[in-house]
């Protein structure tokens, strides 16, 4: 641990995680065990944080904001979702809803995440309110696929454009709720259009399914 005089900046090493709220399961992991601290207890960190057992947030520059209870997420690298079963709830050994992993990752660029009202720091559940935690981007997110087929789809120019979201109730989304409109790319094998990404059933992907028009796509 150290003190940086001229910030005022207390530096602390060896940090593998700091609980944010144990009723919103809210966590910051820093990726260097490195945590910054200025006043009022407001942290700077690079890692991953976990919100809700349903989303992962991995990058740079974040920011913990403790008054107004909420992470500046400067530069982010990627999302990871998880989502209970489509069909019946899922128990696990615990009693706990099952969730699975989303098997597509959502690469943004920054992002705000809201954790529960400012007023309710001490996660008491009688006024937490049920729309947090709270995530929203401020800028395009992105689907790539130059990881299957052996690359032969460049990052470039075939992607999947996500338009700027948010997710509210991140503890309790289900399935069908994730759905992500935005522009796919195609490297010109077809025209680009506008659609929505969807979990698909048969492998927890993000994908989308676009049915042929009479007149069929413009190449």
């Amino acid at each position: 641990t150290s003190l940086n005089l001229d910030s005022k900046k207390l530096i602390i090493n060896g940090v593998r995680y700091i609980p944010l709220s144990a009723v919103q399961y809210t966590s910051l992991h820093p990726i260097d065990k490195k945590v910054i601290i200025g006043e009022n207890r407001n942290m700077n960190f690079d890692g991953k944080v976990f919100v809700g057992r349903r989303l992962q947030i991995e990058g740079t520059d974040f920011s913990f904001d403790y008054d107004n209870f909420m992470i500046d997420l400067g530069n982010i690298n990627f999302l990871s979702l998880k989502v209970p079963s489509p069909e019946d709830s899922v128990r696990d050994n615990y009693g706990d809803e099952e969730l699975f992993e989303i098997n597509t990752l959502i690469q943004s660029s920054s992002g705000e995440l809201y954790i529960d009202h400012p007023n309710n720091k001490s996660g008491d559940k009688n006024h937490s309110s049920s729309l947090y935690p709270i995530f929203k981007t401020m800028e395009y997110s992105y689907v790539y696929y130059n990881h299957i087929m052996n690359g032969v789809y460049k990052r470039q120019n075939f992607f999947f454009e996500i338009d700027t979201f948010v997710i509210k109730e991140i503890r309790s989304f289900d399935f069908f709720d994730v759905k992500f409109p935005g522009r796919f790319s195609s490297a010109g094998i077809f025209s680009e259009f506008y659609d929505t990404l969807r979990v698909r059933v048969e492998d927890y992907s993000l994908g989308l399914e676009k049915s042929d028009t009479i007149s069929g796509f413009d190449l």
